[in-house]
Order: structure tokens, then C-alpha cells, then sequence
């Protein structure tokens, strides 16, 4: 089963929003609906997309019930995977949110041929991860907003709109009306996690639930307005 999707990550004024689309797509060519995110409650996002799907829906059933890996989320996802990539053939990117000695942090695990895993700290207004053809529209309408001055329940809305759009013009990833979007948001009172909204234009409900753990909001990490977005 291949994950070829399409991830999105949007650092907003107070949090992160992280949106997936649900299809998978096997060999043979038929699809069905698969997460491609996982939310703990004790801080923790994980979103991936890539080949072999296996890899990435493994690596979600080790993180359940895991809570020891907080302080080394990024480098126990990329253990995880390392497990998979005995032929050298594996291709996946990961994005790993974490909250973390009173911090939310957001990392990248990819692979890239020849060079191995990677563990690189997001520091971009947002990151787009997938198929080529809707990764490119996302970046495209992406860009020309500035999410760091909104809200994420403010955003929501409209980056919903734009990975739909971004989705209508892809091969293999799955449409909204189809399949759904999952949506991940990280802020630093809380988290809230609403799974496949499949209604176009729709203002999902947005509830958030304290960080197990957590007695008060944790910082949430900004960072200048610019930096790679490829």
C-alpha cells in the first residue's frame, strides 16, 4: 500500500495546524481510506506520507502507548522507520509535533536515496509534503497568505480550501468529498484533533483538550516571518 498524499503544516500566530488526506493506494490500484496522522494525547503528532505505506501505519502502532519517547520523539521516528529500509527503497517524510520541556516543537524525519534519514527542526511559515503536483499548488496559494498573524481556528477554513484544491488536481491523492481530510491542531493550550471532514466549505467544530500531563499552556514557538518553504 503506497501513502503518496499530501501533508500539510501551517505555523499560526498561537499553534500548528496539520492536515492530511485520507487515500491509499495499492499496486494494484485500488484505493481505500487510511489515517496517514496519529495524535497522543500526551503531546505528541505524527503524519506521514511515502512508500511503503507499512512502514508509516508501523510505525503508528509503536508510538501507541509509548510515552517514554517525549524527550526523543524525532529520533524514535526515525528509528522506527530504519527498521523498514533494508532494501533501500523506502521513501517517506514525516512530520513529528511534540510538546517538550514546555516547548511545542516541529521536526521533519525524511529519507532521501544516498543519503539516509534526516532530523531537521521546522522552522518554516509551513511545509507541504507529497505529490508533486498538489505540493505545488498548496506552496502556490500558501505563500501568498501570512497564517502567522491568524489564529488557527481563523485559518482553518481557508488551508482546508487550499488542500482541497491543491487535492482536485492530483493523481493519487484522495479528494475531500471522497475520502476526507484529517486535521491536527497544536497550540499551546491544547490540542484538538477532527477526523475526516469530508464537507466542502464547512466550519468544523473546534474543541480543545488539555495536554495530558500539562497544568499550563506551554510556550509556543515562533519564529521570523520567512525561511525555506520548498
Amino acid at each position: 500500500m503506497t501513502l503518496v498524499t499530501i501533508l500539510v503544516l501551517v505555523r499560526c500566530q498561537d499553534g500548528y495546524i496539520l492536515v492530511s488526506d485520507r487515500k491509499a493506494t495499492a499496486s494494484s490500484g485500488q484505493s481505500e481510506e487510511q489515517s496517514k496522522s496519529v495524535f497522543f494525547p500526551k503531546g505528541l503528532a505524527v503524519a506521514g506520507a511515502g512508500d511503503p505505506g507499512e512502514a508509516i501505519q508501523a510505525l503508528f502502532y509503536r508510538l501507541r502507548g509509548i510515552e517514554s519517547i517525549i524527550n526523543t520523539a524525532e529520533e524514535f521516528v526515525k528509528r522506527a522507520l530504519d527498521e523498514f529500509n533494508e532494501t533501500g527503497q523506502v521513501q517517506i517524510r514525516c512530520i513529528v509535533l511534540v510538546v517538550r520541556s514546555g516547548l511545542i516543537h516541529a521536526f521533519r524525519v525524511e529519507y532521501s536515496f544516498g543519503v539516509g534519514y534526516s532530523v531537521i527542526e521546522e522552522t518554516a511559515p509551513f511545509r507541504c509534503i507529497g505529490e508533486d503536483t498538489p505540493r505545488i499548488i498548496a506552496k502556490h496559494y500558501l505563500r501568498r497568505r501570512n497564517y502567522q498573524n491568524q489564529s488557527c481556528e481563523g485559518a482553518l477554513p481557508e488551508v482546508l480550501a487550499i488542500v482541497k484544491q491543491a487535492c482536485d488536481e492530483g493523481s493519487f491523492v484522495g479528494s475531500q468529498s471522497d475520502f476526507g481530510f484529517d486535521v491536527i491542531i497544536l497550540r499551546s493550550d491544547g490540542y484538538c484533533v477532527i477526523p475526516r471532514i469530508t464537507e466542502e466549505l464547512a466550519a468544523p467544530l473546534i474543541q480543545f483538550t488539555q495536554i495530558d500531563g500539562v497544568s499550563q499552556p506551554v510556550i509556543f514557538q515562533s519564529y521570523d516571518v520567512g525561511g525555506n518553504v520548498a
